[in-house]
């Protein structure tokens, strides 16, 4: 029997939801041992007694069955998720929508069910077990919210957690009782400003120690928002919290906008492999957009900046204080291979260097990553943190406090 209190952190985005799973400690680092995993946040009902077919595996297809309430509505049915809902049931989705907050969505209730199902295969790998009944694991939680949705939004997150005392799936056939002892909620922007400067154990990273006495801007921009939040002397100043409704889903609406009036109307799905890859098919022919879409970008990065001025004006805050710029969050990825095609956050920096020239970026730190070889060795590796992954690993080092 493998029993013991485990740390499960999880990110609800609007893309998918990355969790990372803290159990024991390494016995030669000293640092604790964790898991990283990364599931789809989409969902679909499924009728009661649908045989899975031999197509599909539960590593990377579930069925939930859930008997619960949200706010007084029932949440109640199978749902599929993953391979399954993607190729079966593709229409009728429960996922997160950048309109509402997360404490209001069907698909969080379903989600945290989904991370605690998979943090249980995690701890499995970890101590090569194969059956469910060998676990009794009590969990502390770390969620995150959008900064500006922390104090509306805390208790019922909280509350939403706390009622998740089993987990009932129907494929892998298992039933979970889950016991949690803390819930922490933690906002996503000072997460990632702490995955910058400090590694686990909040030791700080070598060369960052020095922007604990500046003032930091942190912009995290996402899919269908951007969040922001200032740091100053290393603490979070309070006022500084703000949501602004900019995303990278809003490069793509500009991106297919200008290819209609130039008269190109094809599927979502071909620009957003156009905005990746620069070119799209017109017909039988191949046309170039890498201007169209450094002009949406630079679009939305001139709203962006332009909403973060307001809201500068409306708190007293000068954008000629910021010392120092972190942009990160999905939305901040060079998201093509085409030298041609600038990042959003290159465009978020050029446009809030006009209001603040001598205002500089921070560059995102690499990290010491164990990774397991085609041959089953585990290996320690150097690699460059990826901006999406840094609210994860900056909650991941403040969760080792709990």
């Amino acid at each position: 029997m493998v029993n013991g209190t485990a740390t499960l952190v999880i990110d609800l985005g609007n893309s998918s939801t990355k969790c990372k799973v803290l159990f024991g400690k390494d016995s030669q680092t000293g640092k604790y041992r964790e898991r990283k995993f990364e599931l789809s946040n989409v969902f679909a009902p499924i009728a009661q007694g649908y045989e899975v077919s031999a197509d599909y595996n539960d590593s990377t297809s579930t069925i939930l069955s859930v008997d619960t309430e949200l706010n007084g509505r029932p949440i109640k049915g199978h749902f599929c998720n993953g391979d399954l809902q993607l190729k079966e049931k593709p229409l009728s989705t429960i996922k997160p929508s950048a309109s509402d907050k997360k404490y209001n969505l069907e698909s969080t209730v379903l989600s945290y069910r989904l991370a605690f199902l998979f943090a249980h295969k995690m701890i499995m790998n970890m101590q090569r077990v194969t059956d469910y009944s060998q676990l009794d694991i009590t969990w502390n939680v770390v969620t995150l919210l959008p900064p500006g949705d922390l104090e509306t939004g805390k208790e019922p997150l909280t509350s939403i957690i706390r009622g998740v005392d089993k987990v009932d799936s129907v494929y892998p056939a298992v039933t979970l009782n889950i016991k949690i002892d803390k819930v922490v909620v933690l906002p996503e922007c000072f997460c990632a400003y702490t995955g910058t400067m400090y590694d686990s154990g909040r030791v700080f990273r070598k060369g960052y120690e020095r922007y604990a006495k500046e003032t930091v801007l942190i912009i995290d921009i996402g899919a269908g928002t951007s969040d922001m939040l200032i740091v100053d002397n290393n603490q979070l100043v309070q006022n500084s919290k703000k949501t602004i409704n900019q995303g990278g889903n809003n490069v793509l609406q500009l991106v297919r906008r200008k290819l209609m009036l130039s008269g190109i109307n094809i599927k979502k799905e071909a620009v957003q492999n156009g905005i990746i890859s620069g070119v799209v098919k017109d017909g039988a022919k191949e046309v170039s957009i890498i201007d169209i879409v450094n002009e949406a970008k630079k679009e939305v990065a001139q709203v962006l900046v332009s909403e973060v001025q307001d809201f500068f004006e409306l708190t007293g805050i000068t954008a000629q204080s910021i010392g120092y710029l972190l942009l990160c969050g999905g939305g901040s990825m060079r998201d093509s291979e085409v030298a041609e095609i600038i990042p959003l956050s290159d465009a978020v920096a050029e446009f809030f260097r006009a209001l603040s020239p001598n205002t500089q970026l921070i560059d995102l730190p690499k990290h010491t990553v164990t990774r397991e070889t085609s041959e089953g060795v585990f290996e320690r590796i150097e690699e460059q943190i990826s901006p999406r992954d840094l609210n994860l690993i900056g909650a991941g080092v403040l969760a080792e406090m709990i």
